[in-house]
């Protein structure tokens, strides 16, 4: 493993002279390298007005999908990079300096080899384990949500269980979840969410019976969540909700052009894996 990190850390730093950018190239450090996993020990000042990065943290490899780029606080948080197939593949990670604010951050590097147990699923920017945790949108601890997040973050299925649950985050501040601008209840139609969303496949109240809808409900089962409520179409009481398929993903999706005007915080979901 490998750090990279601000010019003084851990000491706060004196705001910066001037804006501008930094890239970082790693090496494979042997052929069967797959991955590199990015933990930010430390990710904060990185400026975010309305969801649009000033600042900003970006990762890419050689395979043509990348993570999102990142912003505001992200501290405790991961991203994984896929490489490419040859050897000679590299990532690039490029900080950028919007503004001359403050900034700091500590980055753990760990390269993945290609028959690692610890290997994420390829193109699953969030790799979870284990039968319980919570899942957070980049930039939750700092009370908005981002811009041009389009990655998936993704649960290894353990062994003897079948579905997993999803719920908000209890005793959160800010906002446990907020989407869309503007919106008082749970939106939870494919067409309701254009801008904005989470995406978990197929959501119930067990993940296989489905959901008892009214005339204005158009689906049977949920897949697409955004609003102010993780719950039903139109409600403003937070439910616990089920997937039974497999593998188990959470998608997430925002528009780049549209402003993500307060309160529009993002998501902590937790999740508990159901024995089959």
């Amino acid at each position: 493993p490998s750090y990279i990190r601000n010019t003084k850390f851990p000491h706060v730093p004196l705001p910066l002279h001037s804006t501008g950018t930094c890239e970082i190239k790693v090496s494979k450090c042997s052929e069967d390298i797959c991955q590199l996993r990015l933990d930010f020990q430390t990710m904060s000042g990185f400026t975010a007005a309305v969801g649009v990065c000033t600042d900003k943290f970006e990762a890419e490899g050689q395979t043509g999908v990348n993570p999102p780029s990142i912003c505001g606080t992200n501290t405790g948080y991961h991203m994984y990079t896929e490489f490419g197939a040859t050897s000679t593949d590299t990532i690039t990670l490029t900080i950028t300096y919007g503004d001359t604010s403050s900034k700091t951050w500590n980055v753990l590097l760990r390269q993945i080899s290609c028959s690692s147990s610890w290997k994420a699923p390829t193109d699953c920017v969030q790799y979870f384990t284990g039968s319980t945790g919570t899942i957070q949108s980049y930039n939750f601890a700092g009370g908005q949500l981002l811009n041009s997040m389009y990655y998936n973050n993704c649960i290894r299925t353990e062994e003897g269980f079948c579905k997993i649950q999803y719920k908000e985050s209890t005793g959160q501040t800010p906002d446990t979840f907020g989407m869309e601008t503007g919106k008082t209840a749970a939106e939870a139609s494919s067409d309701g969410c254009p801008t904005s969303h989470i995406y978990i496949p197929n959501l119930s109240s067990d993940g296989i019976k489905a959901i008892s809808i009214t005339p204005a409900q158009a689906e049977a089962y949920i897949s697409h969540q955004c609003g102010s409520v993780f719950g039903l179409d139109g409600s403003t009481v937070s439910l616990a909700l089920v997937s039974a398929t497999k593998p188990f993903t959470v998608g997430v999706y925002t528009n780049p052009a549209t402003a993500l005007t307060a309160p529009t915080t993002g998501f902590p979901l937790d999740y508990t894996q159901l024995p089959c």
